[in-house]
């Protein structure tokens, strides 16, 4: 098997780096990186997250386009599908308000299955103990035992930098 990915991104991580706090026009250096280390398979998002990006959110829709079977590859050669589905099963059945699309799920059974940290711009919100109640991707990671990360956090544990 290959090296597991350093960070499964969710969508909304990598709609805030686009739009809110990263922009390709002001940072190129971040998105060369990026896409460097989405070719190395550092860095992967499943199927159902590149979708949703391909929906339209702008400059990042032709983006993830482009790069779909760079970022989709690793999860899939990992030889791991099957495992990947199974838990993204089990946790639709646990935490049943996470999201109605199944990118949420599938981010995090893929981290969890791999061993790798999920990357999000949700934030967790206090007072979500109930699994069954759970809205928020930190909320079920912290419920289901896999690490969530921020944007930032992946850059500073990857050990980013830029001159």
């Amino acid at each position: 098997m290959l090296s597991p990915p350093k960070g499964i991104f969710d969508t909304s991580g990598w709609i805030f780096a686009d739009r809110e706090q990263y922009p390709p026009a002001v940072f190129p250096c971040i998105w060369k990186r990026l896409e460097s280390d989405v070719a190395k398979g550092v860095i992967a998002s499943p199927r159902a997250v590149v979708d949703e990006i391909e929906v339209g959110y702008d400059l990042l829709k032709e983006w993830g386009s482009t790069r779909k079977q760079a970022l989709v590859s690793p999860l899939l050669e990992s030889g791991k599908l099957e495992a990947a589905e199974t838990e993204a099963g089990l946790l639709k059945a646990t935490y049943k308000k996470l999201s109605k699309k199944d990118a949420d799920y599938y981010v995090i059974a893929w981290a969890k299955v791999l061993g790798c940290p999920v990357v999000t711009n949700e934030e967790y919100k206090e007072g979500q103990t109930n699994p069954a109640q759970m809205t928020r991707i930190p909320n079920v990671c912290k419920d289901a035992e896999v690490e969530c990360l921020s944007f930032l956090e992946f850059m500073q544990r990857q050990n980013w930098r830029f001159e």
